[in-house]
């Protein structure tokens, strides 16, 4: 062929190739695939063509054709700038990260100031996992590119999944100053905000993304996050909902609305949306361990275990799903594996500090200073990025000083049961008395009670923490009382900003806080001695007559069902524990155990925790050599009948290292004595507490092996178990632990030296009060 010829020839095929990608970028694949394919039958090696075939047979869904036409054309020219990346993209698509990454590194060989490939290899690295040498070339791609918005931001998503939220936060930052109103900038800018706790400013970021692109399902979800960290559950949802309006598949958004749905309360639409999340990603892990939670807040503990451990075979190294599961199984009794899980647990707390809920630790085996590390990481946590303490003035006018409660349980609930008569007691000559409520409303007799019981009742429950906070502070409230603390639907976050000037630790959470923004702690000098200050971060107020205050005025049956109704023989001698399950522990029913050995006849006679609680129990009975038929549980009943059965039980066996609350109190209530071992902890010392003011202290033991023989002896000598049954029965109505306008004098007094310090300029210092006045 003449050079004429061969010229002409080629310059043919290069037309029918610009062609044929002319017809490829309009969409008119058949047209393109024609004259991809004359140019092959005439060049069967012309790389540009096979190139182009294989981008239309991709297109066309024949997407094995096309990788064996990239792979071909790669095979022919190795230099080749295109195929590279049109196979890595191709395998990307099909899952097949390895071989991606080949691809790119060939491209970002082949083509070293190309941002674009820089970007294509650091996404299938992050895609793998190699997370910091994916931000190597994310910044190679800024460095190439400082005027592309968009590598700015992917440099900064890939920091912030590696928890760099500074440098993450940097990078959103450049992205905007190149283009301030990309909207998906402000969006990622909001997230990496939230996640430094600067929850106003993330608002108003995501804010401003949606009203520059309101389609974006990013910037919803991320002010949904962001909001929900506010506690504003429900504008948060409706961005969630918005969300997923746009992009319905989305699971990490199905996870995110469950859980403000759970928080609200709304157990069973957060489990659907959970489901939902699982089965368009089954290998979320994070959705199987929200679900787990879900699950156990519905009482469905087995099934919460099972999601947990779903989460924990995706990813073995989960904390959150390990500490979790550590305190599900206890709740459960399955003492399998509890000394290796409470070290786990107390390791994570040391490696993970805000992780551990502080009254997980409070429930398993754990030192004062355990426990004051944990609270002190826990209220860190709570307290980062917050907002700006809000300011009071030292007013000297003779007026009312004004008590507030803030709590989530001001309804069918037991520190509603021991608050209740407190608030309507109070001496309204002196004292002005709020309610601040962000609980959910049951309807109940208690909860319509509580509302008319204080001068002024406020539903927080929909309000935001600052929202709140702005409310309390307006209200001009001097000392707010927190009986939440860190229990279940706790908002401490809403004292955070101080918006009381004196701030106070009560009833609720059974512990310190460990937060600089709690003042005192009202104990007693035996729940919380003197000489255990140093383990808390509030001030020790004493309330010398006692911790707990009185409760209701219960109504005790007075017709009592007998002993064969709930299955216990006329003759046997009954020892109880009607303590939630998690408060049971091995150690403890070892000693159990070996009572019911000891004394002929006997059994233990428990609360119905549920059929799982009952078979772990009934198999560990029948490890310890005792048969699982002295095991006996107790119905749920109202609670005249509760309170008349104890009659039927002989001995009250309190636990340890979380001693019984109010159901000591019920059982002294009820005429049952009650034995207890002390700890160190205050949960380790409530039962002792209630004893000391009911005037019975001989039924306090310092360590375990006196606590069984003393239960042992009682047992065996029925005079001195009738003798103790008398002398509660005598000293009941004079009783400190039993006496309400006690506690409510010994309150209000504690409430005076605390406002009149304050008053003075004095920093909290401990005290003791008494029901006529303060201790010097």
């Amino acid at each position: 062929m003449s050079r004429a010829m061969s010229h002409k020839k080629s310059r043919v095929n290069r037309s029918s190739i610009s062609i044929a990608e002319e017809h490829y970028r309009a969409g008119r694949f058949t047209e393109a695939e024609s004259l991809y394919r004359t140019v092959l039958e005439k060049q069967p090696e012309n790389v540009k063509a096979i190139q182009g075939l294989a981008a239309v047979w991709y297109h066309r869904g024949r997407t094995e054709e096309a990788l064996s036409l990239f792979q071909r054309a790669i095979a022919l020219d190795p230099d080749s700038r295109v195929a590279d990346r049109q196979l890595g993209r191709l395998l990307e698509q099909r899952s097949d990260l390895a071989g991606a990454a080949i691809c790119y590194h060939r491209a970002v060989r082949l083509r070293p100031s190309d941002s674009s490939a820089q970007i294509d290899l650091a996404r299938v690295l992050a895609e793998q996992g190699q997370i910091q040498e994916a931000i190597e070339h994310y910044r190679r791609a800024v460095e190439l590119g400082p005027d592309g918005a968009w590598n700015h931001i992917a440099l900064g998503n890939a920091l912030l999944r590696n928890g760099a939220n500074d440098d993450a936060l940097a990078s959103y930052q450049q992205a905007l100053g190149v283009s301030p109103d990309l909207a998906e900038a402000h969006s990622n800018l909001g997230e990496a905000l939230r996640r430094q706790g600067r929850l106003p400013e993330a608002v108003a970021a995501c804010q401003r993304a949606v009203a520059l692109k309101p389609e974006l399902a990013e910037a919803h979800n991320n002010l949904g996050n962001a909001l929900r960290e506010q506690d504003k559950r429900e504008q948060a949802i409706l961005h969630y909902e918005q969300a997923l309006h746009l992009n319905p598949g989305w699971p990490e958004v199905h996870n995110n609305f469950a859980i403000a749905l759970q928080e609200q309360g709304r157990s069973a639409e957060a489990i659907m949306h959970y489901e939902r999340a699982l089965f368009l990603k089954p290998n979320l892990a994070e959705a199987h361990q929200n679900l787990g939670s879900a699950l156990a807040q519905s009482g469905r503990i087995e099934d919460a275990i099972a999601a947990l451990r779903h989460a924990l075979t995706l990813k073995p190294d989960y904390p959150e799903a390990l500490i979790q599961l550590a305190h599900l199984n206890g709740e459960i009794c399955d003492w399998r594996h509890r000394e290796s899980e409470e070290a786990q647990v107390l390791d994570l707390n040391c490696r993970y500090p805000g992780l551990v809920p502080p009254f997980n630790l409070l429930t398993q085996q754990s030192t004062p200073d355990e426990q004051l590390l944990c609270a002190r990481q826990w209220s860190r946590k709570i307290a980062h990025g917050r907002s700006p303490a809000l300011s009071h003035k030292r007013s000297h006018s003779p007026g009312k000083i004004r008590l507030g409660y803030l709590s989530a349980d001001f309804r069918d609930h037991p520190v509603a049961y021991a608050i209740t008569e407190t608030i309507e007691r109070h001496d309204r000559t002196r004292f002005e008395v709020f309610g601040y409520s962000y609980g959910p409303n049951d309807g109940s007799v208690l909860r319509r009670r509580l509302e008319s019981a204080f001068d002024r009742f406020v539903d927080l429950q929909a309000a935001g923490n600052d929202e709140a906070a702005h409310q309390i502070h307006a209200d001009e409230v001097n000392v707010l009382i927190d009986l939440t603390g860190y229990t279940r639907l706790a908002r401490p976050r809403i004292l955070v900003s101080r918006p009381a000037p004196i701030q106070v630790n009560y009833l609720g959470f059974i512990g310190t806080m460990g937060a600089d923004f709690i003042d005192y702690i009202l104990v007693d000098p035996f729940v919380a001695p003197p000489s255990q200050q140093s383990f808390y971060s509030e001030k020790f107020v004493q309330l010398t007559g006692g911790w707990w205050p009185g409760e209701l005025c219960w109504e005790i049956a007075q017709e009592v069902r007998p002993r064969t109704a709930y299955g216990l023989s006329p003759n046997a001698f009954v020892f109880c524990c009607f303590n939630t399950s998690y408060k049971i522990t091995p150690l403890m029913f070892d000693v159990w155990m070996r009572l019911l050995q000891a004394v002929p006849d006997s059994v233990l006679w428990l609360a119905n925790a549920g059929s799982a609680v009952q078979a772990n129990l009934r198999r560990e009975t029948a490890q310890r050599g005792v048969s699982p038929e002295r095991l006996v549980f107790a119905p749920h009943e109202p609670m005249a009948d509760y309170l008349a059965r104890h009659q039927h039980a002989d001995l009250f066996l309190d636990t340890l290292p979380y001693n019984a609350v109010g159901t000591a109190y019920h059982a002294l209530l009820g005429g049952l004595p009650v034995l207890t071992c002390a700890g160190e902890t205050f949960p380790a010392r409530t039962a002792g507490a209630m004893l000391t003011t009911a005037g019975l202290s001989e039924l306090i033991t310092p360590t375990i092996e006196e606590y069984e023989c003393l239960a042992l002896r009682l047992a065996r000598e029925p005079d001195l178990l009738a003798s103790l049954r008398r002398k509660l029965a005598r000293t009941q109505s004079g009783a400190k632990l039993f006496r309400v306008e006690r506690s409510v004098q010994e309150l209000e007094s504690a409430f005076q030296r605390m406002w009149e310090n304050w008053l003075r300029g004095e920093p909290p210092k401990p005290f003791s009060v008494t029901a006529d006045g303060f201790l010097p």
